[in-house]
C-alpha cells in the first residue's frame, strides 16, 4: 500500500516520493519471491525505475545486484529489451558510451517509460561523444514524441519539456560557444536549481564544462 501511495504521488509529479518508493523496493527484494506462491513476474516499470534510481544515487552495488538477480523475474517476452535498456544506463554511468549505444540499439520499447528514458539517454550519449548532428536529430525526434504523447499529466509534461529545452540549449552552446556568455550559463544553472528534475548532477556538470568552453572562446576573441 505504501508503494502504491508513492507511485500515485510520483505520477502526480511529486518526485520527493521516489526516495521512499526506492527504499521500500530495496526491502521488498529481500522478502518477495516473484513468479511463485501466487506472485506474478516483476513489473517492467518497477525494474527500470529501481535500477535507474540506484545508478543516479551512485548505488552501483544495488544496481548490479538488481540486474544480476532480478532480470530473470521479468516477463520472458520483454526480458531482453528491459535488460538492454538498464545495461545502457549502467554503461552510461561508467562513461562507456559506445557500449551504451550498443545496448540501446537492442531495445524494443513497448511502453512510455522505456520510450522516454531511451530517447533521453540517446541524446545524452551523443552529447558526451560529441556526435552533435546525431544528437540534434535525436532531440527533434524527442520533441515530436512529447508533443504527440497524450499520456502525461500536465506537470509531468512541463518537466519533460523543461528537460528538452535544457538539452537543446546545451547542444546549441556546445556547437557555437562563441555566441554565448557566462551570463547565459548562470541562467541555465539557476533554471536547473529551480526545476523539478530529480537528479540534476549531470546537467550541472555539463554547465560547468560549457562555462570553461565559453570562457576560453571569450579569451580567444580578445
Amino acid at each position: 500500500k505504501l508503494k502504491n501511495f508513492c507511485a500515485v504521488r510520483i505520477f502526480e509529479s511529486d518526485f520527493s516520493f521516489y526516495k521512499e518508493k526506492y527504499a521500500l523496493s530495496k526491502i521488498e527484494t529481500e522478502f518477495i519471491k516473484f513468479n511463485q506462491d501466487g506472485v506474478g513476474p516483476l513489473y517492467a516499470n518497477v525494474y527500470i525505475e529501481n535500477i535507474i534510481f540506484a545508478l543516479k544515487s551512485k548505488d552501483m552495488e544495488f544496481a548490479k545486484f538488481y540486474i544480476d538477480n532480478l532480470t530473470i523475474e521479468l516477463e520472458e517476452s520483454k526480458r531482453d529489451s528491459l535488460f538492454n535498456l538498464v545495461m545502457a544506463h549502467f554503461e552510461f554511468a561508467l562513461k562507456n558510451f559506445e557500449k551504451t549505444l550498443d545496448h540501446l540499439s537492442k531495445v524494443d520499447t513497448f511502453n512510455n517509460l522505456m520510450k522516454n528514458t531511451s530517447k533521453l539517454l540517446y541524446i545524452k550519449t551523443f552529447y558526451e561523444m560529441n556526435s552533435l548532428d546525431a544528437g540534434i536529430s535525436a532531440l527533434d525526434s524527442y520533441i515530436h514524441f512529447l508533443k504527440d504523447n497524450k499520456n502525461y499529466t500536465s506537470n509531468r509534461r512541463n518537466i519533460l519539456m523543461f528537460e528538452y529545452e535544457f538539452l537543446n540549449k546545451i547542444y546549441k552552446i556546445k556547437s557555437y560557444p562563441m555566441k554565448y556568455s557566462e551570463y547565459d550559463l548562470i541562467n541555465l544553472k539557476k533554471g536547473i536549481g529551480e526545476s523539478d528534475i530529480l537528479f540534476s548532477e549531470w546537467y550541472t556538470a555539463k554547465i560547468e564544462e560549457l562555462n570553461k568552453m565559453v570562457k576560453k572562446t571569450s579569451k580567444a576573441k580578445k
